[in-house]
């Protein structure tokens, strides 16, 4: 089992041709069978980088159940 939770509001990944994506910046929330001590974090930039973050504790309590 693997949950994956994005920020508020964003539903969706839309890609440009260019390579960015339309909107903001999105961070994922991403939790396995390991438990809540596992869970990683994740942003994807508007120009379509994407990089580790820490985890919030309210978003891996939210996605880690």
């Amino acid at each position: 089992h693997v949950a994956l939770r994005s920020s508020t509001g964003r539903t969706r990944i839309v890609y440009q041709s260019s390579g960015s994506n339309a909107g903001s910046n999105v961070s994922f929330t991403l939790c396995d069978g390991r438990g809540p001590t596992k869970a990683t974090a994740l942003v994807l930039s508007n120009r379509g980088n994407l990089h580790d973050a820490a985890p919030d504790s309210a978003r891996v309590a939210a996605t880690c159940r």
